[in-house]
């Protein structure tokens, strides 16, 4: 299933009863690491004229942006279970992840989109060294002069 915002909370534009046996499905994920060009999702915080596209985009003009300069650098722990593909996916700022669920759909003739995202990481920030609000300390908390990405 391919919607209009790549992503589960949008309208449904495109169905078919066709799915991608896994060794395909596979194939075809790992054919996005490296370097590529990716066009953004219309829903999205690229902003046009001073508006973000996903504004532009609810108020029914979907503006394309150029593609953009991408780089997957690995792609870890495929699992294709029932219509479902989950995957770890190591890419540079300014990826979509939303628009590689597009893309891979597209390539496999199913449609595609994504359902659920974790960031496990960012930069020097993991998500393992994360704390709940009512866990913090004033220990915890970084002067942002001190951050670096």
């Amino acid at each position: 299933t391919a919607t209009d915002t790549d992503d589960s909370t949008g309208k449904i534009i495109y169905e078919s009863n066709n799915f991608p046996v896994k060794s395909s499905i596979k194939n075809e994920l790992e054919s996005f690491i490296g370097e590529s060009m990716q066009v953004p999702p219309f829903f999205s915080a690229l902003k046009y004229k001073g508006k973000p596209l996903y504004k532009h985009a609810r108020e029914g003009r979907l503006i394309e942006k150029d593609p953009r300069d991408i780089k997957i650098y690995k792609i870890l722990n495929i699992v294709v279970e029932n219509a479902f593909v989950s995957f770890e996916i190591s890419c540079s700022k300014g990826t979509y992840i939303r628009s590689i669920a597009r893309d891979l759909g597209e390539k496999l003739g199913c449609g595609g989109h994504l359902v659920e995202l974790i960031r496990l990481s960012q930069g020097k920030f993991e998500l393992k060294d994360a704390k709940k609000v009512d866990e913090i300390q004033m220990s915890d908390l970084i002067n942002i002069e001190d951050l670096s990405f």
